[in-house]
């Protein structure tokens, strides 16, 4: 598919399409911790993500947004269909040089969604809001020593 066939998945806002993409997952966020507390591991993965920018994301490409096999039909060993595209975009391919950031942003990513996932179940009486809300982070642990920057050592 040319990639002009994709525009209409390219993100609102201003800048390149990383900072777009960014700048909706931080939209993504403020939604989900609205009217509850934020969490400081994952305000301190988005200071991260600025420390570490690529300083040229590259040429926009469509971007899955959940490749993973779950989401991949198979006619016997040959993939026939993939699945769940609500999060695709036109978004940056991702570089070997910048694998530290990319790998912080997927990761930044799940986080917010686990945060989403963790309020319903708060919400649902599922669970109690711990100590250390990040803790409702599921990778909590890796996601800090990304942040920190230990994880790659």
């Amino acid at each position: 598919m040319p990639l002009e066939a994709a525009e209409f998945l390219t993100l609102p806002g201003d800048g390149d399409c990383l900072r777009r993409h960014v700048t909706a997952q931080r939209a993504y966020y403020d939604w989900v911790v609205e009217g509850r507390a934020r969490s400081p591991l994952i305000e301190a993965a988005f200071d991260r993500l600025e420390d570490l920018w690529p300083p040229d994301p590259g040429t926009p490409v469509l971007n899955w947004g959940d490749a993973r096999i779950g989401n991949v039909v198979y006619d016997g060993f040959e993939p026939a269909a993939v699945l769940d595209w609500e999060m695709a975009a036109l978004a940056p391919p991702r570089g070997r040089p910048r694998l530290e950031y990319y790998t912080l942003y997927a990761a930044l990513r799940h986080a917010i969604v686990m945060r989403r996932v963790a309020y319903r179940q708060v919400h649902f009486g599922e669970v109690a809001v711990p100590a250390d809300p990040d803790t409702l982070i599921l990778h909590h642990g890796s996601l800090r020593a990304m942040v920190q920057g230990s994880y790659w050592d």
